[in-house]
């Protein structure tokens, strides 16, 4: 979590610089595994990586977190905490967290697919030995 905070902090110092260097963050944020989605106060989203984009079933030219979470609600305190997300086929695990970049507050949130380790545990639950 804290390599993918780090990352986003590095895109929005690359907005403000280089193209070049913004093209290469935004590759790296498009290969990691896990979804990421880059937002400011308010909801307005800035950066969707392709794998939050297919996870979530949405375009990564989506604006606003409320066009993807229809309750979401902006709170003191990150939205996300290890919140399960069933979005058929994914079981995911969603977990949001802020960073202040110039004095302002920006949003990251977090989604990782358990789906595999969902059904490796559910297989285990059937061949352990069942004490009785």
């Amino acid at each position: 979590m804290l390599s993918v905070l780090l990352y986003a902090q590095e895109l929005l110092v690359f907005q403000k610089k280089d193209s070049q260097q913004l093209s290469m963050m935004s590759s790296i944020l498009s290969h990691v595994t896990d979804g990421i989605i880059l937002y400011a106060k308010g909801g307005a989203i800035y950066h969707i990586n392709k794998r939050a984009a297919s996870f979530l079933g949405i375009p990564v030219t989506t604006k606003n977190m409320r066009d993807i979470f229809l309750d979401w609600t902006e709170g003191s305190s990150p939205s996300f905490h290890e919140t399960i997300l069933q979005r058929p086929p994914y079981t995911l695990i969603a977990n949001s967290d802020f960073f202040l970049m110039d004095s302002t507050s920006h949003y990251i949130l977090t989604i990782r697919d358990v789906t595999e380790l969902q059904r490796l545990e559910k297989i285990s639950a059937i061949n352990s030995p069942r004490r009785v």
